[in-house]
């Protein structure tokens, strides 16, 4: 398995390129962002009658980032993104549904880099997967100036992903 690079983006570290890559998108959209806002323990596995407190399993989970919406009737309402560099586990899919339903906020998986991800989407209905338009609808839902619709990618966009892509990285220790 290869391990990923840290590297540091405007003074933050982050673990990974890809994550980075991300970083910087999000800030070449003006889009507000918190990297690796805080924890989460996450009840991994439900009680049974049967067993006591200590039986119950939990998990830590770190989200990627914290997208804050910049609507006044949405007041602290956001997305959670995990970004991911390589396929995308049952595990990870789990913890960030877990997430998403202990929080009541949104979650996104963003499996590659700027440009052209694979994306999951999480609901609090309890669902799950593969969101094969989920560019467009992230997007969207982000409420930012920028669009991206069927009729392509705008310029601003392109634009963001071609700074992301070409960032020159400074290693991290």
């Amino acid at each position: 398995m290869i391990r990923p690079v840290k590297v540091l983006v405007k003074g933050q570290k982050y673990r990974s390129k890809t994550e980075g890559r991300w970083a910087i998108f999000f800030d070449a959209l003006n889009i507000d962002f918190q990297y690796e806002p805080r924890y989460f323990k996450l009840l991994w596995s439900e009680p049974s009658p049967l067993s006591s407190y200590e039986d119950n399993t939990y998990k830590k989970y770190l989200p990627d980032f914290w997208i804050p919406l910049k609507t006044d009737e949405n007041a602290g309402a956001g997305l959670w993104v995990e970004i991911k560099g390589s396929e995308t586990s049952a595990e990870e899919l789990i913890k960030l549904q877990l997430l998403t339903n202990k929080t009541g906020h949104y979650g996104y998986i963003f499996q590659g880099p700027p440009g052209s991800p694979k994306v999951y989407q999480t609901g609090r209905n309890g669902k799950c997967g593969l969101n094969p338009n989920g560019h467009e609808w992230a997007f969207d839902y982000f409420n930012t100036r920028v669009y991206v619709g069927n009729e392509g990618v705008s310029l601003e966009v392109n634009e963001a992903v071609r700074k992301a892509n070409e960032y020159d990285f400074e290693q991290a220790e």
